[in-house]
């Protein structure tokens, strides 16, 4: 009853704030800073139509060396040339504010001396000046520079374990064990591949010593045992632990089909000639002849 007599505080922004409530258009801007530690910067801009007002927020980007600010504008009415005074209350001055007629994409945002681009909006901005301005909003392409990738070279092979060990401590902060193919591990378990064989040298004392290599189908692994004879001048017993070696020349690890009558293994600078095999490791050959042709 006051409000209708002319009394009271009625409220001017009541109708606008019941048409337009949680209408907000969300448009996509550039500021091209020219300070010395500037450059292109992207910015997400929301215009509140329920009251006018406008707030500006800083797409965050992942170690791109800035110090992240959230909001470059709090909600607020933007003016288009703000007026500084000691008592904004006390001014007599009308300030122009920023319209939805001003924001189409193309136009120019002056943010208190940020000149900032307008190029894209999303699809209900779009939709709402199409049907209440008539404007086709079309989007400003805008060229942007990839984000640089530091490369992350894997590092070389230590020396320490395995190769799955080191390859666990660079994937991880918390490595855990390798898991083995357990299928191969229960097939081959039984199976141990031994050959007579010699070593290659330009030494020719060499030429007398004798080795077994034996190869465990089970977990690719060979291990070298030297045999030697009474009086030889020859310390004889375990030549090389079992472990999995690298071909040098494919950079692959040795396999059960590299092990074969004739072949040189090089394990560990070492050229081991294969000469004979025993009665088992000839069976094994001779029951698989997909893979020993």
């Amino acid at each position: 009853m006051e409000v209708s007599l002319g009394g009271g505080h009625p409220n001017r922004n009541l109708h606008s704030f019941i048409n337009n409530d949680r209408k907000v258009l969300s448009f996509d801007i550039m500021w091209e800073d020219n300070s010395y530690d500037g450059g292109i910067k992207f910015y997400k801009m929301n215009y509140y139509l329920s009251d006018n007002t406008m707030e500006v927020k800083e797409i965050r980007k992942v170690n791109s060396g800035n110090e992240h600010f959230p909001m470059l504008l709090k909600r607020m009415k933007l003016p288009k040339n703000p007026i500084l005074t000691p008592c904004p209350a006390l001014s007599l001055k009308k300030e122009d504010y920023y319209q939805p007629v001003d924001l189409i994409l193309g136009n120019r945002v002056v943010v208190y001396n940020r000149d900032i681009l307008v190029y894209d909006c999303d699809e209900f901005t779009k939709n709402w000046y199409r049907v209440n301005l008539g404007v086709e909003m079309q989007p400003i392409p805008i060229r942007t520079t990839k984000s640089y990738l530091p490369p992350n070279p894997i590092p070389p092979y230590n020396g320490y374990g395995t190769e799955e060990d080191t390859m666990g401590n660079v994937l991880k902060l918390d490595p855990s064990a390798p898991k083995p193919d357990m299928f191969k591990m229960f097939d081959n378990d039984q199976h141990v591949l031994r050959f007579d064989a010699k070593l290659v040298s330009s030494n020719p004392e060499d030429d007398l010593r004798k080795f077994i290599v034996s190869f465990f189908p089970s977990d690719d692994t060979i291990k070298v045992f030297e045999k030697v004879d009474r009086n030889s001048g020859i310390v004889g017993g375990k030549f090389l632990e079992r472990t999995r070696y690298k071909n040098p020349y494919t950079e692959k690890h040795y396999e059960d089909v590299d092990c074969y009558l004739g072949n040189t293994l090089i394990l560990q600078s070492y050229r081991f000639y294969l000469c004979t095999a025993d009665e088992y490791t000839n069976n094994y050959i001779f029951e698989r002849p997909q893979k020993y042709p």
